[in-house]
This record gives C-alpha cells, structure tokens and sequence, in this order.
C-alpha cells in the first residue's frame, strides 16, 4: 500500500489540468457574470484542488477562497435523504409509511404529486392540502413539497428539529464546521447573494420563501466545498449510510410504464462520457451552486456561486473531463460547440413545443399514440400557465441525452426574458412520448 504522501501525490493534478480548469472557470464567470466562485474536486478522500474566484459581496472586494460559505439551496436534499435512511434504519420512518396517501419513498423519489410550495402563486399550505396531480408513484415531478413534508416527519418522529437532528447524526459526526440549518454561525468569509442587474450586481433581492424556516428542509442549509466533498465521501465510503441504502439514493427510479426517473433519493442520476454520476443543484436566494460524485470511483466535486439562476452542470462537466480518466473520450464536446448527443431538430422541436404550450395549444400529431391518449387539456392549459410568467423564449440549451430501451429522454435548459425552466422530452419511434417541465433548481 501506498503511503498517504505518495498517494496523494500520485492523485495530484498537473499543472496543465489546473490551468484548463482555471480557463474554463474564468470563461464560465464572463459568460454568466457571475461575480464570486468556490469549486473543490476529491479523489480517494485527497482534494487535488480546491480554489476560490472573484468575490463574495455583491459590492466590493472582499474575495471568494476555497472555504467561502454560501447557500446551498437544494443540495439540502441529499442531507435530508439522508437523515431518512438513517431513520429507516432505526426503524423510526420506514420508506412504506404513509402521509395522506403518500409513502415516505415517494416522496423522497419526487413522484407524490404534490404541488411545489415554491412555485409562482402557491404557499405552503396550498400546496400541501391541494390533491395530488397525479395519482403517487406514477409520474416523476420535481417538487420542494416533498422534501419539505419529510423534514416534518423526521422532526415527528425523532421530537428533535430538523437542526439538532442534522447536528447530531451529520454535521457534528463528520466535522461539518461550515454546514449549518440557516445562516452560517459566523460572520467571516460568507457569501451574499448577487444578481447581475445588466451593467452592476446588486444584492439579491428578498424573497419570502427563501428563509431558512420557508426553504426548510428542501433547501435551508449553507455550506462551503471542503464540506460539501467530505459529506459525499462519508456517503460514498459508508461514514453516513449503509452501501444499500447509499446506492438507493443514487440509483433513478423507475415509473410503472417502465420510464426512468433520472433522480434517486435527493440524487439526480445521469451518464456522464460513459461515468454513472449522482449529482444535485441548489438555486436560492442570489446562490447557485452543484455538487455530485463520479460512483464508478468516487471522485466528488462540488462548485458553489454567490450568482443567481446559472446553469452549472457544463462546468461540472468539463471539471469531470478534466480530472477524470473518461469511459468515452468522443462524448466530449468542446467549449461552444454542441455536444455529440445533441440533435437540432429535437432543439427545433423543443421551441415548438414551448411555443405551442405557451398558447394553451398542441400538435398532438407530435405525439404517441399513449401519450396522446393520457395527455388532458387540463393539463395543457396547466403548462400553458406555468409558462406564463416567464415570457419570451430566449434559448433552448442542451444538456444531455439518455437512451434507455426505446426511449430518448433529451434534457433542456429554458432560458427565457424572466427566468429558467428545465424541459425534459422523452421521445419513443418518433414521438413526444412525455414531457417535463420544472423550474430550475
């Protein structure tokens, strides 16, 4: 066996793989005006970088280092997860009780069908007592509610809130000194959150639901990366959760109809130049960030941005790309040009469709035959007003591409004139066989 030394020497990067990482930061910062950056990468528990960039204030100079603290915003739900494993396996919440109809497993896989309390319009308890959309287990739908009806069932049946049981079966365990429910304990090295205004950044503006005790435990914690990557190597080594109950958190679900799900538990799945990866983004309040882990070899990463609404997984990709030895060297596209997977006639298709759901419309010969048959108009007119508020189409980015059996499951990012969607079109012999359309996390 190697000693520690030479072992983290043999992991280190060089200083070419350094220096491209340096580039494709400073080009994602311009392109996005994103105004203060903090990203980490871990092989076999050794950080082989770990760097800070630009600022943490919105208004002056104060700048990022690798220990910066943020908002982590969503990222909360795979501690949340977690926490639920950890009570499955004490036998305090098992993942077959129910809520209202819903099991614990539901909604830790995101097919309740519950209505997100964050979205435009909503509040908590309407969403909570409104009926699900759709009948549980049998649809995949991105929804905060979930894990936030999970942080009251830990709190119901531990009698501990939702921080001390953080605390005391994760943080405090793990040496998690910057991982905190709510603000971070101290004042120094902590990022505020910034919005690029046009010419300027300016302080995010306040938003109601993004308070520790609204976000909760669907996205309340800060955190910086040196955290982030021991929390997702005490996962991936068993410090937190037995091996089963880690691979059923980074494994996609799997619908009756035999669609994949692309989400664990507080997991997103994906594939990555032939890597399984498990990652997850967190928006919230002027805060971006991505962290994940590579599970064919455990190498973590984790990127943390005090810059609002930004699509970080194409330099969390590239920062894969960069440290990892790739499965797949030709899925690799380079900066500004489309990846191998992307077909521009689906990217026509999916302005179409955005253009046509906007307008309370479809062209059902778009369609299959099943998804035309389960496709209601109140369900189309649904879209129609999620898409409202939004405006004008002003980019449909591609993401990624997934073929499982005979269906394709293209990912997009929406940026339109006020704000991002992700789109998710699954495509069977030809046809729209669903369609997904969630707010950017």
């Amino acid at each position: 066996m190697l000693p520690v030394a030479l072992m983290a020497a043999s992991l280190a990067l060089t200083p070419a793989q350094s220096a491209k990482i340096d580039a494709v930061v400073a080009q994602v910062m311009h392109a996005h005006n994103i105004r203060g950056l903090a990203l980490g990468v871990a092989r076999k528990g050794h950080t082989v970088i770990l760097r800070g960039y630009g600022y943490r204030s919105c208004d002056a100079n104060a700048p990022v280092d690798g220990y910066t603290v943020f908002s982590v915003g969503s990222i909360t739900k795979q501690f949340t997860a977690a926490l639920v494993m950890q009570a499955a396996d004490r036998g305090e919440l098992p993942l077959d009780a129910a809520i209202k109809g819903i099991t614990i497993g539901e909604l830790l896989a995101q097919t309740s069908g519950l209505v997100n309390y964050t979205d435009a319009g909503q509040t908590l308890e309407s969403a909570l007592n409104a009926p699900p959309q759709f009948p549980p287990g049998t649809q995949w739908q991105y929804s905060n509610s979930n894990y936030y009806l999970l942080g009251t069932s830990l709190q119901d049946v531990t009698k501990q809130s939702y921080a001390d049981l953080l605390a005391a079966r994760i943080t405090r365990p793990l040496r998690l000194t910057s991982t905190t429910f709510g603000p971070p304990l101290l004042a120094e090295n902590v990022a505020r959150g910034c919005v690029w205004s046009g010419d300027a950044w300016q302080p995010a503006p306040y938003r109601t639901i993004d308070e520790p005790a609204i976000a909760f435990s669907a996205g309340g914690l800060s955190s910086n990366v040196p955290d982030l990557l021991n929390w997702l190597g005490a996962l991936d080594t068993g410090g937190i959760v037995n091996p089963d109950r880690f691979d059923a958190m980074t494994t996609s679900g799997t619908l009756p109809d035999g669609k994949p799900t692309h989400y664990g538990y507080g997991f997103f799945t994906a594939d990555w130049y032939g890597l399984r990866i498990a990652d997850h983004s967190g928006n919230i309040d002027g805060f971006t960030g991505e962290d994940g882990i590579v599970l064919d070899d455990g190498t973590a990463f984790a990127i943390l941005t005090n810059a609002d609404a930004i699509d970080l997984t194409p330099l969390a990709k590239s920062l894969v790309e960069i440290v990892e030895p790739l499965k797949n060297q030709a899925l690799v596209a380079s900066l500004g040009r489309a990846g191998i997977f992307e077909d521009p006639n689906v990217t026509k298709l999916v302005t179409t469709l955005v253009a046509q759901l906007a307008q309370d419309r479809l062209d059902r010969s778009l369609l299959t035959d099943a998804f035309n048959n389960r496709l209601t108009s109140a369900r189309i007119r649904a879209y129609a007003a999620q898409l409202q508020p939004y405006g004008r189409l002003e980019q449909a980015l591609f993401n990624d591409s997934t073929t499982i059996d005979t269906t394709t499951s293209e990912t997009y990012t929406l940026n339109f004139a006020r704000g991002r969607l992700v789109m998710v079109v699954s495509l069977r012999n030809g046809g729209v066989d669903a369609i997904s359309l969630e707010a950017a996390r």
